[in-house]
């Protein structure tokens, strides 16, 4: 399952708008407020079209709070609310849609709307009730947003008992898959039995091993991994440094939460295809959303961490959210959509690649008005600006009231900036000697 484009009206802040989408990988960026989360909110929607007919796994509608409401005189709700997306889902190309009609709270479940992805979708899992079958091919479809981080850290949990006797395909391939969270994962109980089932037929040959070669895939300064009672423990190399063996609780912040996400994501495709056996990562396509995905990660990492999830997952989707200027630099063209761009602001002409940290912030980031600005601190920016205003008055050393004018300036930046008493001592070498 993959998502090419995809048109929404009337849902939160978007009024109306098509989007269109890279197979492989997406990263949208936008000041706050022009439509990130929104957009990847529409996206969950429609994927979560695909489980309408399957009663194991929870389903995604529209919700009420996410209809557009216009406050002026009074507030209004703006119906009909549309999520249309146009998709491959195995060999073939679908459109469906989600909707809140105009005298409506509920989402339509229409076969006009859903037919056919609740069809393509439903037939599958009909056949694995009825052969007893678990070589499905199936999608990943997951929402990985802000909160994904609550429960890491010194206190997270380790997953506890497990109660896992054997494999529940959809029930674990898509658990929690609208909103994927660190204190939910599932990847700990599913390498707690592995050995087990395999010993006793009920997984395949190889899986856990290709769970570890895809993590260290995604997360190449990895030295080593293993599973240790109800733990990964790793060692990592960063900047030439290598860290002891340690429980992943013990790793920094960045690398728990990063590290936990590919590994949930890797423990998905092996349940929902690991038939695939070495061929799963490589074979298995879907839809992985993703809001903020640079939380935690320090620049030097955000520069690859794309490059690292496209050789990790080769065909899933990914579609994400961004602030950092290092992952935009990391993208061609066709991977970015920009939501700040209009006709006056265009953007960089060329593959972000190309271009330097300071021409991405400015010319397609659109912080500050030129390069200057954004290659010298805010603060130096308004230092600079004050000592101009300070020095024009300066200048006028026969006017008097511009004197008095420049003393009383003195006095404010000194406050200002007191905390650089070089700078001010500097304006005051300024002023005229008889002053």
């Amino acid at each position: 399952m993959k998502i090419s484009s995809l048109y929404i009206k009337n849902f939160r802040n978007i009024v109306e708008k098509d989007f269109h989408f890279n197979t492989q990988f997406n990263v949208i960026i936008g000041k706050n407020g022009r439509g990130k989360s929104t957009l990847l909110h529409a996206l969950r929607v429609a994927a979560g079209a695909y489980f309408l007919g399957i009663p194991e796994v929870k389903r995604r509608h529209i919700q009420n709070d996410e209809i557009r409401i216009t406050n002026a005189n009074i507030m209004l709700e703006h119906r009909p609310v549309v999520v249309k997306a146009t998709g491959i889902l195995g060999d073939e190309q679908v459109t469906w849609k989600r909707r809140i009609l105009s005298e409506s709270n509920i989402t339509t479940t229409s076969l006009k709307d859903i037919g056919t992805i609740k069809n393509i979708s439903q037939a599958k899992y009909k056949r694995m009730q009825e052969e007893q079958t678990d070589q499905l091919d199936l999608p990943v479809i997951a929402y990985f947003g802000t909160d994904r981080v609550h429960g890491v850290g010194r206190n997270h949990a380790n997953g506890g008992a497990t109660q896992r006797i054997g494999r529940q395909i959809y029930k674990e391939g898509y658990r929690n898959w609208y909103n994927m969270r660190s204190s939910t994962y599932q990847y700990r109980k599913w390498l707690q039995t592995y050995d087990v089932l395999n010993a006793t037929g009920r997984t395949y040959n190889g899986n856990k091993e290709l769970f570890f070669e895809t993590v260290k895939t995604a997360c190449p300064f990895i030295e080593h991994i293993q599973f240790v009672g109800q733990e990964l423990w790793l060692n990592v190399i960063l900047d030439g440094i290598t860290s002891d063996v340690l429980p992943l609780t013990l790793h920094s912040d960045g690398i728990i939460t990063y590290v936990e996400m590919v590994a949930e994501l890797a423990y998905r495709v092996l349940v929902l295809n690991g038939y695939k056996q070495a061929n799963a990562m490589a074979e298995t396509s879907g839809i992985v959303l993703i809001d903020e995905i640079d939380i935690h990660l320090h620049p030097s990492w955000q520069r690859h961490v794309v490059h690292d999830l496209k050789t990790a997952f080769p065909n899933l989707q990914f579609i994400v959210t961004t602030h950092s200027p290092f992952i935009v630099q990391s993208l061609k063209n066709d991977e970015l959509l920009n939501l700040d761009l209009n006709e006056a602001y265009s953007g960089v002409e060329n593959d972000p690649l190309l271009y330097s940290l300071e021409e991405i912030a400015a010319k397609e980031m659109n912080v500050g008005e030129s390069l200057e600005n954004v290659e010298r601190s805010q603060e130096f920016l308004e230092m600079q600006k004050a000592a101009a205003e300070f020095f024009e008055l300066v200048e006028q050393a026969d006017d008097p009231k511009a004197i008095d004018l420049a003393k009383a300036k003195l006095d404010q930046l000194s406050i200002r900036f007191s905390h650089d008493p070089v700078f001010v001592a500097q304006l005051t070498a300024e002023l005229p000697p008889n002053v």
